[in-house]
């Protein structure tokens, strides 16, 4: 059996290791819930990991995103897509420093929310009209 994505594999580890400290630790529904989502995405780890046409099939969607996301913000739309978590990052380490301090917390989580669904928007119209944008990847046609 060959791997073809180590990463995926590793990863798909990593979501293995997760059910089994939900099923140890278990929380009741809640938990429930974590295991079915980590299960469908480790599921699908594993087939992208062990499977060459999945894997392929991966890597196309991955560089069609990549040209969606630099087509909408250019230069800077590999790092556009990151900044939801950028926002969770803040929040976490912001509650984590100071506990007290609520509001900052909701607003940066406010922020995640909106920032997430604008992104979220922004790029199922672009892969659903692409002729409709200004693609910045390739020069304009000059008409004959």
């Amino acid at each position: 059996m060959k791997i073809y994505s180590w990463k995926t594999l590793l990863a798909a580890f990593a979501g293995v290791a997760f059910i089994v400290y939900q099923i140890f630790h278990f929380n009741g529904f809640s938990s429930l819930i974590y295991i079915f989502l980590v299960l469908y995405y480790t599921v699908q780890a594993f087939q992208i990991a062990f499977n060459e046409f999945a894997f392929r099939q991966e890597q196309e969607r991955a560089v069609e995103v990549r040209k969606i996301w630099c087509s909408l913000f250019g230069p800077m739309g590999r790092w556009i897509q990151y900044l939801p978590f950028c926002f969770v990052i803040t929040a976490i380490i912001l509650a984590l420093a100071r506990p007290t301090w609520v509001w900052p917390v909701l607003i940066l989580w406010l922020c995640f929310i909106v920032s997430a669904l604008v992104l979220s928007i922004l790029f199922r119209r672009r892969k659903a009209h692409p002729e409709k944008w200004h693609d910045q990847s390739a020069p304009p046609q000059k008409e004959k």
